[in-house]
């Protein structure tokens, strides 16, 4: 009996992992998300006032506050009002790419490197648990400012080593209307370039981007 239950446990932590998770457990990992966004006080984010993540697991936090002038070209990248979802996700990717600029000009976050394990460690590096958190705020701080209309956030995705590829994680959130569900993953690209928004499904079955967005060499 104790191996057919070892065989179990395991085989459940592989589904879980894979992105396969039941409903129930992934209501619970969304539930876990956004304790986890409230324990580091990125719950309730003002533009005067952002705690960002950085050091690998979050275990570093700096003080962000961003200038009006910084705050109104976030809200100029939702300028026209988005009139579908689609329009909208493209807003949400560009108002990111600024808050990452402002934030990492801050931090000494802009020199992260998108994609990449080679750097790992190395100062204003993050990773994507890092990543992910930061942009739970984001979107947070966007959603209660009212400049997101048309989704809702969804909680934390995940995909596992096992069956997809090293464990990865990333923001998951939902269009209101459809209830489609769509990743936000930022740590493939440099810091400071848009968001990749994509289905949920195509993330789990281990979507990766064409092509990493590189920021080019500063000038000797």
């Amino acid at each position: 009996m104790p191996r057919f239950f070892l065989i179990f446990c395991c085989l459940s932590l592989l589904v879980f992992q894979s992105g396969c998770a039941s409903p129930a457990t992934q209501k619970a990992a969304s539930a876990r998300f956004l304790d986890s966004l409230a324990a580091k006080h990125m719950d309730s984010a003002e533009p005067e006032n952002l705690m960002l993540c950085h050091g690998h697991g979050c275990r570093l936090q700096s003080p962000v506050t961003l200038s009006k002038k910084q705050w109104n070209k976030v809200k100029a990248a939702f300028r026209p009002r988005a009139n579908t979802a689609e329009k909208e996700r493209k807003q949400i990717a560009k108002a990111f790419a600024l808050l990452e600029e402002y934030a990492g000009a801050q931090t000494g976050t802009d020199a992260d490197q998108g994609g990449t394990f080679e750097a790992a460690f190395r100062k204003g590096q993050m990773d994507c648990q890092d990543e992910s958190m930061n942009a739970g705020m984001y979107f947070l701080l966007l959603k209660n400012q009212k400049l997101i209309r048309r989704h809702s956030l969804y909680g934390e995705a995940h995909r596992g080593f096992f069956l997809n590829g090293w464990p990865h994680r990333a923001l998951e959130i939902y269009d209101d209307k459809t209830e489609e569900r769509y990743v936000l993953d930022s740590w493939y690209h440099d810091n400071g370039f848009p968001a990749e928004i994509i289905p949920a499904k195509d993330w789990h079955d281990g979507w990766r981007p064409e092509e990493i967005k590189k920021k080019k060499p500063a000038p000797q």
